[in-house]
């Protein structure tokens, strides 16, 4: 029976953003900021621009090759059966790494929320919860996944959206200066672009689902050059305004797009961001489990 393509363009974009903005954007500006100041934005740039080269190469693999398994199914035609084994079970622990992460990170906010989360057993009752959920979403097929993607995808680029609109709007309020680029070690730089570079991971399982799209040869390069582009624009977009509004203070600062929404709308506005970012997080552990669920068996011969 020929598998049905049903994932549209818009829906192939958001699921690479989904893929890609992770929790890191909303938890890590402040350890991007301590460790280079002003410099942070031009690693985040300088990741984004990295990732997009390798993404390309990416592109032209999908262009060649119309194969599921995303660079499994590259490494495999490359370099054999054993080649691609490796490859496909160093991307499926990548994918299972970030699920755990996300999970990790949706935790965090939650204890935020609830302080009764703060219990271990708790704690691990709502994780466990969660990778149910995304088991069941799973079996259930595309169509609701694809809304529960669509969905969250929205929701986390509406809100940094919606975060720099309210950063404009604070900052238009008050006349706030620059601050002067400090000189930075090689060493904390590399940190500070290893950071960013991890925040632009998520991309290469887009790929995997190549055959749950139509004509993967040219939407693919297309999806992958739109969403890395995209993204990039908005994390330095939302690390700028943050080193504006908070300056030293962001170093210290775990949630500090929760603290700017608490400081222009009150509790109301941190709790809609705090929810907004499990809600993130949830979306891309979907995304991922998704893409891990479509990995052909990873076997040689």
């Amino acid at each position: 029976m020929t598998k049905t393509k049903s994932l549209s363009f818009s829906s192939i974009i958001l699921l690479g953003i989904n893929g890609i903005v992770k929790s890191g954007i909303f938890l890590l500006p402040g350890t991007l900021y301590r460790q280079s100041g002003m410099l942070s934005i031009v690693a985040i740039l300088m990741a984004g621009f990295s990732t997009l080269l390798i993404a390309m190469n990416y592109a032209v693999m999908a262009s060649k090759i119309d194969a599921e398994g995303g660079a499994y199914a590259y490494a495999s035609r490359a370099f054999g059966s054993m080649g691609g084994f490796h490859t496909g079970w160093f991307g499926w622990l990548l994918g299972v790494i970030t699920i755990s992460a996300e999970i990790a990170a949706f935790q965090t906010v939650l204890k935020s929320v609830l302080v009764d989360v703060h219990g271990k057993w708790i704690f691990d009752a709502v994780g466990m919860a969660i990778i149910l959920l995304l088991v069941v979403i799973n079996i259930s097929g595309t169509d609701i996944i694809k809304i529960f993607d669509n969905l969250s995808s929205a929701i986390k680029v509406s809100l940094l959206i919606a975060f720099i609109i309210v950063g404009v709007w604070l900052l238009s309020k008050t006349s706030v200066a620059v601050p002067q680029a400090t000189p930075v070690k090689a060493s904390d730089f590399t940190g500070t672009f290893s950071t960013a570079f991890y925040m632009f991971t998520g991309f290469s399982f887009l790929l995997i689902a190549a055959k749950q799209m139509t004509n993967p040869e040219k939407t693919i390069p297309r999806a992958l050059i739109i969403s890395i582009s995209t993204v990039g624009i908005i994390y330095a977009a939302v690390q700028f305004i943050l080193i504006l509004l908070q300056h030293s203070s962001l170093t210290g600062d775990t949630m500090p797009i929760a603290t700017v929404f608490n400081q222009a709308f009150g509790i109301a506005g941190r709790m809609v961001v705090l929810v907004g970012i499990m809600i993130s997080t949830i979306g891309v552990a979907l995304a991922v489990s998704f893409d891990n669920h479509l990995r052909p068996s990873f076997t040689f011969k």
